[in-house]
């Protein structure tokens, strides 16, 4: 790919066109590769997540394992060479399902954020957590730990370690008589 981007948040951003992404006036074939990423709270008009006007060669995009969540407007092309052909979305959850045509394994569960958006790490009992797709080259999150914890990818920027968020119980002493 041209640009790729891993474990990255792209959060509350602001823009006229692209909240998240605009990619305008490409010349020569481009492509976008998003790995484990999470894209929430975006704000922009006619696109938030993907927006390209006036391209004359073909722009793809790729997103994997990602969460879309929480944005103005999920996709949007205004003119130019994307289209669901050239964007490809596979196990990934997509807000509101309405890009769930290209790729596989995406849904659109919430993907329960500890805090939104403010902490964009998983709740336990996230639907995104062991649901990936292992064969991308990801093995650390943005916190530095390594990845899978669980022996499945978790999705989008952070791997959730079940055992180091499970309430501990060791000082408990129950005795029986």
């Amino acid at each position: 790919p041209n640009s790729s981007f891993n474990n990255s948040i792209f959060v509350s951003n602001q823009a006229n066109r692209g909240g998240a992404f605009y990619i305008t006036n490409v010349a020569a074939n481009a492509s976008l590769l998003l790995l484990n990423n999470t894209l929430v709270d975006n704000q922009g008009n006619g696109g938030v997540v993907f927006y390209e006007q006036n391209a004359t060669a073909r722009v793809g995009a790729d997103f994997i394992n990602c969460i879309i969540w929480d944005n103005a407007t999920t996709f949007a092309n205004t003119g130019g060479n994307v289209s669901i052909a050239h964007l490809n979305i596979s196990n990934s959850i997509v807000q509101g399902g309405s890009w769930l045509g290209a790729g596989n394994g995406n849904f659109s569960s919430d993907p329960l954020f500890i805090a939104s958006p403010g902490n964009l790490r998983l709740n336990n009992n996230s639907p995104a957590i062991n649901v990936g797709n292992n064969s991308v080259p990801v093995f650390i999150d943005l916190d530095g730990n390594g990845r899978p914890q669980g022996g499945t990818l978790d999705l989008g920027a952070y791997e959730t370690s079940l055992a180091a968020n499970a309430l501990d119980l060791d000082w408990l002493n129950f005795s029986a008589r």
